[in-house]
């Protein structure tokens, strides 16, 4: 009869390691291949942000009108945002004078306008108002170091009257060589406008504020009353549009002008 057929066992099913069986290699077991994948790779997406971001915008910061700067008017009084203030003839609008030949401690304050001969300054609410139409800040006055002027070197001390503040704890705000020194421990007296810097301690630096105890205060670079003027001038910006020219309202001056009438002479005959 025919023998029977054998067969060998079947092998056990390997089982799978905990551990990969293979360690990779350092170079890459397949050749790059040059056929494209037939769907596209979609680009990374950005993690998307709690808020959604604005678009931004190729529309500039709007300028202000003409009636809001002084920019493009003659020097004179103006009426600047419905305010009455000195302009420059180059932009700068004058929001606090004191020409210490005529004007006396006890009389200076707030004013509704203010012009070359003023003695006081603009309210807080004014000032706040022409800061929003304005990028700078210039301070003048004269003292025992001779007349000096300092400009603002940024937008933060425009920014400091637009937000009712003071240019206390602000270092280099300014140009030109004013000292701004404050003694630690000392108690300042700045507020917001016209209290925005006391260097409290220091006699020979800025003391541009106006409210003291027990008296008044005229703006100086010291601490004592200025020797000369004194003013605050606010950089107005430049308008949207190219302004008509108005004529300016002249500033007055301390001494009547002396008009010279001319006689006619009749000629004798020879």
């Amino acid at each position: 009869g025919a023998l029977p057929i054998s067969f060998a066992p079947t092998a056990q099913p390997i089982q799978p390691t905990a551990q990969p069986t293979a360690q990779p290699t350092a170079e890459p077991t397949a050749l790059p291949t040059q056929m494209p994948t037939p769907v596209p790779t979609a680009t990374p997406t950005s993690i998307p942000t709690a808020e959604p971001t604005a678009a931004p915008s190729d529309t500039p910061v709007p300028s202000p009108p003409c009636e809001n700067t002084c920019a493009g008017r003659p020097a004179g009084m103006h009426q600047v945002a419905g305010i009455d203030v000195y302009c420059d003839g180059d932009g700068w609008a004058l929001v606090q004078s004191a020409g210490m030949s005529l004007c006396q401690t006890e009389d200076y304050g707030a004013l509704p306008s203010v012009s070359l001969n003023s003695c006081g300054f603009l309210s807080e609410q004014d000032v706040r108002l022409l800061a929003t139409y304005s990028s700078r800040v210039a301070l003048e006055d004269e003292s025992k170091f001779g007349p000096r002027r300092a400009e603002s070197v940024d937008n933060r001390a425009i920014e400091a009257l637009q937000t009712s503040g003071n240019w206390q704890n602000l270092p280099n705000l300014f140009d030109g060589d004013l000292c701004w020194d404050v003694k630690p421990l000392c108690t300042v007296l700045s507020t917001q406008w016209p209290d925005m810097y006391h260097s409290c301690g220091n006699p020979d630096c800025v003391h541009w504020f106006y409210n003291l105890p027990g008296s008044m205060w005229v703006h100086s670079s010291v601490a004592y009353t200025p020797l000369g003027t004194s003013r605050t001038w606010l950089k107005t910006d430049t308008p949207a549009t190219p302004c008509t020219e108005e004529p300016s309202t002249p500033q007055p001056t301390p001494d009547p002008t002396l008009f010279y009438i001319g006689v006619p002479v009749r000629r004798r005959r020879l």
